[in-house]
């Protein structure tokens, strides 16, 4: 905090489940809300998407619900889409 303070850029990663509750955190750890407000520029937050394995994979259909919100992230989308149907093969790591 006292490198954000004079002017550095730092860059830092803090887990947490979302990027609003890098401020619970820091508030926890006794950082007063004057040097949150002060320092902090920017709170970013990520998830890792499972990836189907080829085996399991089972085409099926899009819902109308699902072809609405593809529609409304990417165009050109296909038809059909990978369903994993089989996630006991997943868990367990078989290839």
């Amino acid at each position: 905090m006292q490198a954000g303070q004079t002017g550095h850029y730092v860059l830092s990663t803090i887990h947490t489940i979302d990027s609003i509750e890098v401020i619970t955190r820091l508030r926890k750890i006794g950082v007063s809300d004057y040097d949150i407000a002060s320092t902090l520029a920017t709170s970013l937050s990520q998830r890792l998407v499972r990836k189907v394995c080829p085996k399991c994979a089972v085409k099926r259909e899009y819902t109308e619900e699902e072809k609405n919100i593809i529609n409304g992230i990417a165009k050109n989308t296909e038809s059909n889409m990978i369903s994993q149907e089989n996630t006991h093969m997943i868990l367990l790591g078989v290839n």
